[in-house]
């Protein structure tokens, strides 16, 4: 084995790694109850993937890359359908910025709010409720987001591997995420 493939190698484990992380963290904050890390995790993961997808030319990540990634990988995947890319988006600015449902794309009617339900929780509930307070609102149903978020992992990996060129720019890329090395003593 070459240099070469030792630092492919290296990339690849590094990528691998990091998303059995992001899933593993976020399974382990559904199962104590943590809500808001929770959805910050899936919402950051979503943000990474949009940044690994995007094109060769770009250097920095945009709402688009996300709703891209989020469209192709995680929405086909979710059960409820009638959530957009741009929902998700909007729902990831409002907790990442403000920690609230709110942002600046619900205030101007460009996406809609999202709430959430969680563990045996019915999200036919909180929609019923939401629909007589006369609020036009998805619910998302957290264990359904995280399985689409795993599902849309493996479909991405599935999809990268087929293709040389996006392989060795998402190692690129790869390369600069933080990673775990042992220090000799």
């Amino acid at each position: 084995m070459n240099w070469e493939q030792n630092e492919r190698d290296s990339r690849v484990d590094t990528l691998l790694k990091n998303f059995v992380q992001l899933t593993t963290a976020v399974q382990t904050c559904i199962q104590i109850k943590l809500q808001v890390p929770t959805l910050i995790l899936i919402y950051a993961s979503l943000d990474i993937m949009g940044y690994l997808n995007m094109p060769a030319d770009k250097l920095s990540n945009t709402a688009d890359d996300f709703c891209k990634w989020a469209d192709r990988y995680f929405l086909p995947n979710l059960k409820d359908k009638s959530c957009r890319s741009i929902d998700l988006y909007s729902a990831r600015c409002g907790l990442l910025h403000t920690m609230s449902y709110e942002s600046n794309l619900t205030r101007k009617e460009k996406a809609k709010h999202i709430m959430y339900a969680w563990g045996n929780a019915d999200p036919n509930v909180l929609k019923r409720l939401i629909t007589k307070m006369k609020r036009v609102d998805i619910v998302l149903h957290v264990e359904d987001m995280n399985s689409a978020l795993v599902a849309g992992l493996q479909a991405f990996l599935k999809d990268i591997y087929e293709d040389k060129a996006r392989v060795a720019l998402i190692l690129r890329r790869a390369s600069k995420m933080f990673t775990n090395i042992k220090m000799p003593k």
